[in-house]
């Protein structure tokens, strides 16, 4: 910071102040042992120098004109700044191609730069790879963000400053193989995050990395790993070094045990992961606990016990609405008045839900879509339940969720019985068994 201000400064020819903010950064830099850009600031004091003289008092009014001629790396490198600042202002405002031309021009410019500045050439790499992803472009991005690595990991050792977005560029290439839905390829970017964190100290990445590792062996329905790495990332940050993450972690842990019908331990996670909350007045994490809780317990048929619980978090929601909590917490509000026969409220709550869901939850959006139909089932309408059905059947099948396809099928089968159509149902039902098989099986 001090140094892009002291260029800042340079260029209004504010000499003085130039000469006092670069020397401060090439301190500082010369501290974390960063002597890339411990140089950069040198030459940049050397232009000021040129035009100034030694102390820097007065400044020519041709400063800038001067320090052009006489410090050809300066000129370089201000021409390639202003190039990346105007590139990242093209990529805000959604003009791609304008922005990876003008990251291009500087990569050409910094590929003549001598000594080779390897901190531009990851920043600007990290860039473009960036914005491929977001254009679609997968195979510009992986080669892209490669690049960036290849050059972070040629100066990050001997420049802590680099740390921060090194590391934020390492989770960024695990989390587009993600969404790729290359969770193979994810989880190598998020161990290598993991490496790196614990190297440099950085304990909030070290819980991402670890968590976000859980999550794509969630993905690739490896549990029994995906719950390893869960209870790995609550104890790297403890109840009280980083007690929102450890909370986190616990949620996941009760989310995992209760897909796999384990309800009590699910329950003590989640009420561990509310006592945290409540510790700390964090109220989202206090929303998202008293929902799991609540689910919980209309599992277990504990009825008054989790509208208690969704009651309370209702109300917490309304004192502070955490957007990316609401289609969870309005679709178990759906499910507990369906399981309750309160079909106008279920009905109310789950259209909502789906709603909420639709674009941005892939797995609450196809559970609301069964629930509905169930709704509509107990309210003898199955052919609208079908229609609800086919499209969550789809979307279970693409997932590969044979907990999910246990579900679909088997309310599949009773709206065909409801329709008189046996055949079918029949066929359901055997798709029912040849899922439960197996797995009693493994048991």
């Amino acid at each position: 910071e001090a140094m892009e201000e002291g260029k800042r400064l340079f260029h209004k020819k504010d000499a003085k102040g130039a000469a006092a903010k670069l020397r401060q950064a090439h301190r500082l830099y010369l501290e974390d042992r960063d002597q890339v850009n411990a140089n950069i600031c040198k030459s940049l004091l050397r232009a000021v120098s040129d035009v100034t003289g030694e102390d820097g008092n007065e400044a020519s009014t041709n400063m800038a004109d001067e320090s052009l001629r006489n410090n050809p790396r300066f000129r370089q490198m201000s021409e390639i700044y202003l190039k990346e600042s105007a590139a990242k202002t093209k990529a805000k405002e959604g003009r791609y191609e304008d922005a990876k031309k003008l990251l291009t021009e500087v990569m050409e410019m910094a590929a003549h730069l001598d000594p080779v500045d390897h901190g531009l050439l990851a920043k600007v790499n990290a860039q473009f790879g960036i914005i491929s992803a977001v254009q679609g472009d997968h195979a510009e991005a992986v080669t892209r963000l490669n690049a960036s690595l290849f050059h972070y990991h040629t100066i990050i050792d001997d420049s802590p400053t680099y740390v921060k977005e090194y590391l934020e560029v390492v989770r960024t290439f695990g989390d587009f193989y993600v969404k790729m839905g290359s969770y193979t390829d994810a989880v190598d970017k998020y161990t290598l995050l993991e490496e790196k964190s614990i190297k440099f100290g950085k304990l909030d990445m070290t819980w991402e990395a670890i968590s976000s590792k859980a999550d794509c062996f969630t993905n690739l329905r490896l549990h029994q790993e995906a719950l390893k790495h869960h209870y790995r990332a609550a104890k790297a940050v403890g109840p009280d070094r980083i007690p929102s993450k450890f909370a986190e972690s616990k949620c996941k842990i009760g989310q995992l045990m209760q897909t796999q019908g384990a309800h009590d331990e699910a329950l003590v996670h989640y009420q561990e992961a509310l006592a945290i909350s409540r510790k700390y007045e964090s109220l989202p994490l206090q929303i998202k606990s008293l929902t799991h809780v609540g689910d919980v317990q209309r599992i277990k048929k504990e009825y008054p016990l989790a509208h208690a619980h969704l009651m309370l978090a209702e109300d917490v929601f309304k004192r502070q609405p955490v957007p990316a909590l609401e289609a969870q917490l309005t679709s178990a509000l759906g499910r507990y008045y369906l399981e309750v026969d309160n079909l106008k409220e279920a009905e109310e709550y789950l259209i909502k839900a789906r709603a909420l869901s639709k674009t941005s939850d892939i797995n609450t959006y196809r559970a609301t879509l069964c629930d509905l139909a169930s709704v509509h089932l107990k309210l003898h309408n199955p052919r609208r339940s079908l229609e609800l059905l086919s499209e969550a059947e789809q979307i279970t099948e693409h997932l590969q969720d044979e907990v999910g396809l246990l579900k679909v099928y088997a309310l599949l089968a009773a709206t065909h019985k409801e329709l008189d159509d046996v055949p079918t149902a029949e066929r359901y039902l055997s798709k029912v068994e040849s899922i439960r098989e197996p797995r009693r099986q493994q048991k």
